[in-house]
């Protein structure tokens, strides 16, 4: 009995800077020794994976996120279709990936944009690493969208933010990382203003369609109290990265039990064919 799935997968949801949340779980699974056999992610979760299936450490990722600004290069442009130059990006990303290919990872990756033009989610696995990455982070009306293949690429997140349904198929276990979550309950009060009002339709409606791809995971990860964290802002990127990495330490042990429950098991299953 052979099996093409590998044993563990990991996939990590968009959610702008809270994804320093994935750079806390990736250093838990880094210190425990748990490597996953494939890697899907968008938006966020697609920077965080690339970097994470490069084999850089925890530490080099979180620097990074930390200290490259989402903001930093001069390159408004109001009559286009977004405030910043996604392409401005590539620059800062090329020296942790020299080759730029999917083939040079050290872990399978798959990340997933949106093309604005048919209105499909868009897989990217192999050939050139790190323009499919930045579109996966091309938040709309932010970030311009990459125009590649002849496709117009934007925020994986618009259509499946947590893809774990397209690789459902392809690991026998998987964990998902989830930070795109609502604010905790709010009063009347508490969303008055148009922009509370819209802020609080957008998460629910992100969130709600989130939860059928969470019923496919085998573990979730899900820190709830990151919810009230502006996704744009990097005030509480240090309290973000330390719950991932609480989160990751107190699930990843069981995690470790089960898959080498199931590899012996399933070991022992082939010898009797």
């Amino acid at each position: 009995m052979s099996t093409d799935k590998v044993p563990f997968g990991l996939v990590l949801s968009g959610g702008g800077t809270r994804g320093a949340t994935h750079i806390g779980v990736m250093k838990a699974m880094q210190e425990l020794g748990l490597i996953p056999g494939l890697i899907a992610g968008c938006s966020a979760g697609s920077l965080i994976g690339a970097f994470f299936a490069a084999g850089h450490s925890a530490e080099t990722t979180y620097t990074f996120f930390k200290e490259t600004s989402l903001f930093s290069h001069p390159s408004f442009h109001l009559a286009k279709p977004g405030l910043f130059n996604a392409e401005k990006y590539l620059d800062d990303l090329a020296p942790f990936f020299p080759e730029n290919k999917f083939e040079s990872l050290s872990i399978p990756l798959r990340i997933y944009s949106t093309d604005l033009i048919s209105g499909r989610l868009i897989e990217h696995h192999s050939g050139e690493l790190l323009r499919p990455v930045m579109a996966s982070c091309c938040i709309p009306g932010i970030f311009t969208p990459i125009e590649m293949d002849g496709q117009l690429l934007s925020d994986g997140g618009i259509m499946s933010i947590l893809p774990v349904n397209p690789v459902r198929n392809l690991a026998e276990k998987i964990l998902g990382v989830m930070i795109a979550l609502p604010a905790p309950e709010k009063t009347a009060r508490q969303i008055k203003h148009l922009h509370q009002v819209l802020d609080r339709a957008l998460t629910l409606a992100i969130y709600s369609k989130a939860e059928r791809e969470l019923e496919l995971c085998d573990w979730v990860i899900e820190p709830h109290e990151i919810g009230s964290f502006n996704m744009i802002s990097k005030q509480n990127i240090d309290v973000m990265y330390e719950t991932g990495y609480r989160y990751g330490m107190e699930m990843i042990p069981e995690i470790i039990s089960s898959i080498n429950l199931f590899t012996k098991d399933n070991s022992e299953s082939e010898k009797l064919y």
